[in-house]
């Protein structure tokens, strides 16, 4: 009998600097004043990583001649943050009505939502919680991103962007804005327009930068982390 291990799905996505247009991509200024806004922003070296994996592994059984593989996938789901270190295995029916560390609310969130079970999630952030550059909606774009590669389901990218801020916003209930989900567009520098009104939509584009520009903003900007974090939901408030 030989014992084939599924292959992991590593995602990773980066944080942001925002150059222009911070928090007029937020709901109060959109949908309660009717606002329209921009945003130009760009990712960072710094990254939210998330790996998964089914939790079972295939089987090969019978002789050379009948032999076939099988797999059986438990109902578990397990959760673990490197970054604290905290680690919860729950059935997948009661994912949503189970307390977990906060560390791990992204990715069990992420789970009912997707309604996918027999899986193996860790996370892993370059940013520390609360630093300010949107680590947080990244890591659920990782999340989300990585599991429908692991189930097979096509997604766009702007797809995953609503998914996760679904995600944040309305299972989770923590206030903000979109323009971090938009690193998942990769490299370069973004240019989102907001449109206010409940009906108010995102139009995206990548700007074309000149040469030497990225150059330019690694020399001339420093990144500081403060040691204290705070919830940028709170901000929003």
């Amino acid at each position: 009998m030989t014992n084939i291990q599924n292959l992991p799905v590593v995602v990773e996505t980066p944080a942001r600097m925002d150059f222009a247009g911070p928090w007029v991509d937020v709901d109060p200024w959109r949908r309660d004043l009717g606002q329209s806004g921009a945003t130009l922003n760009a990712p960072i070296s710094l990254i939210s990583r998330a790996e998964v994996s089914w939790r079972s592994s295939l089987v090969r059984v019978g002789g050379p001649s009948g032999s076939r593989l099988v797999g059986a996938v438990d109902n578990l789901v397990e959760l673990r943050s490197k970054d604290t270190g905290a680690r919860a295995e729950i059935e997948a029916v009661s994912i949503e009505g189970i307390e977990v560390d906060n560390s791990l609310r992204l990715a069990r969130a992420a789970v009912a939502r997707m309604g996918i079970a027999g899986v193996n999630i860790a996370t892993e952030s370059d940013a520390p919680a609360g630093s300010g550059v949107g680590s947080s909606s990244c890591m659920a774009s990782s999340i989300v991103w990585a599991l429908s590669l692991l189930a097979g389901k096509t997604m766009t990218l702007e797809e995953i962007i609503r998914m996760a801020r679904d995600i944040e916003t309305a299972d989770l209930g923590i206030a903000g804005g979109w323009q971090d989900y938009y690193t998942v567009y990769g490299p370069g520098v973004h240019f989102m327009i907001w449109e206010g009104g409940e009906e108010g939509g995102n139009l995206h584009e990548q700007v074309v930068i000149p040469d030497g520009f990225i150059g330019q903003v690694n020399r001339r900007v420093v990144f500081v982390y403060s040691g204290k974090s705070r919830l940028s939901g709170d901000i929003h408030g």
